[in-house]
């Protein structure tokens, strides 16, 4: 549904490569319920042709990576993941198993991804999805490097309205889009989606 209604941001903030095609570079923080779908539904969203997709995921947990091959065997396959054959999925995936949001690694590994334009935060709690997130756009406007599309999970829509109006010290809007309310989520209108039928 996310991707339905605000998918379009992806393909405009994607980068021009040299061969012509354009990069959409995702970070997928955390890759639990929320964080597992929205790396199947990316490799799936982004098959437009012209594009092409890179994917960090980050979980805190040892072995994401073969709980998410369980999953999906099929996107982490060595024939499909980082192949890239004209008219197929044009994707690699490429997980960082046993990194936390709250440690040096995770900064490290960071400075090693070229420059994202579209990043997921669903660790599985609205407060540390909140801390992450702003650490991330306080990190890449640091690196004066384009702001990346922010979109991080805060269940409590009370907290939600508060937060998508926040502001830094500087007056400055943090541009995070939060997202993933309950009440939101299972409203009527989501589950139906009379307009999709």
């Amino acid at each position: 549904r996310n991707l339905y209604d605000s998918g379009e941001k992806l393909f405009s903030n994607a980068i021009p490569c040299d061969d012509g095609k354009k990069l959409i570079n995702a970070l997928v923080v955390g890759t639990g319920g929320h964080g597992r779908e929205m790396l199947k539904a990316l490799a799936w969203f982004c098959q437009m042709e012209g594009y092409r997709i890179e994917i960090h995921a980050f979980d805190v947990d040892a072995h994401a990576s073969d709980r998410f091959a369980l999953d999906a065997p099929e996107l982490l396959s060595p024939r499909n993941n980082g192949v890239y054959v004209e008219g197929e999925a044009q994707y690699r995936i490429t997980f960082h198993d046993g990194v936390s949001v709250d440690d040096a690694r995770f900064v490290r590994a960071l400075d090693e991804v070229n420059t994202p334009t579209y990043i997921f935060v669903s660790t599985g709690e609205d407060a540390r999805n909140v801390r992450a997130a702003v650490f991330l756009r306080r990190y890449f406007r640091q690196k004066h490097m384009p702001d990346p599309i922010i979109q991080a999970i805060v269940y409590d829509s009370k907290n939600q309205d508060i937060l998508n109006e926040a502001h830094n010290f500087k007056g400055q809007p943090y541009e995070i889009e939060f997202i993933g309310a309950r009440e939101e989520m299972y409203s009527e209108r989501v589950i139906l989606r009379q307009d999709l039928e």
